[in-house]
């Protein structure tokens, strides 16, 4: 009898996410947010942030 040892996401069918899969959403996930980041302090930033307060006075 073989001697096989199974983790448990094995076990249960989930698919592990290997390490440059993680290294990629990481780099998506910084990237996004310093998007979001430098949207916030443009002038497009101020716009939407007046928009947002009041729409009928923006």
């Amino acid at each position: 009898m073989p001697n096989t040892t199974y983790s448990v996401p094995e076990k249960l069918g989930i698919l592990i996410a290997t390490e440059p899969v993680f290294f990629m959403m990481l780099v998506i996930a910084m990237a996004s947010i310093a998007l979001a980041r430098a949207i916030e302090r443009n002038k497009l930033g101020a716009g939407l942030e007046a928009i947002r307060d009041d729409e009928e006075s923006a």
